[in-house]
């Protein structure tokens, strides 16, 4: 759970808040058990590439350090992020809803979260089949997570991530 996507404010509200809101996205954003890890590809990619384009730290020497070496790769670096840049961009236009990418994904993102909150008893009482097969697709969408990552290195060549 996190602030930061809003999730934790539904779940502070309690189970039926948890529900209705999952309900909403799943609708909105039309989850199915066949287009779930589209969205979730979208996660991959970003935590994937993400380093390349934000590096923080807590530590101020070592930050120095990496934006030096940073610096003395700057071609081979620029080069990287278009690489990823497409990859990102094509991940996103393969979304099952168009919208904007940063909407999406946070929407997905509250919905893995608000989903750990609702018990099988509660996916199984629920009476929309679509709601009731989405949680239950929700569940298992990190089955395959390192086997999906490794397509996606070889699919958009980021072996160099």
């Amino acid at each position: 759970m996190c602030r930061t996507c809003g999730c934790a404010d539904y779940i502070d509200k309690g189970k039926k808040a948890v529900l209705d809101r999952a309900t909403e996205i799943i609708h909105e954003l039309g989850v199915t058990p066949q287009n779930a890890s589209l969205y979730e590809d979208g996660e991959y990619i970003c935590n994937l590439v993400g380093p390349m384009v934000s590096i923080t730290s807590e530590d101020n020497e070592v930050w120095d350090i990496v934006k030096m070496m940073h610096e003395y790769h700057e071609g081979i670096t620029r080069e990287k992020r278009q690489t990823a840049l497409v990859a990102v961009k094509d991940v996103f236009a393969h979304f099952p809803v168009t919208d904007s990418p940063r909407k999406i994904l946070t929407m997905w993102h509250q919905l893995e979260q608000l989903q750990r909150e609702i018990s099988d008893a509660d996916i199984n009482s629920l009476t929309d089949p679509i709601v009731r097969e989405a949680l239950r697709t929700m569940r298992r969408v990190h089955d395959r997570s390192e086997a999906r990552k490794i397509e996606m290195i070889e699919k958009y060549n980021l072996k160099f991530f």
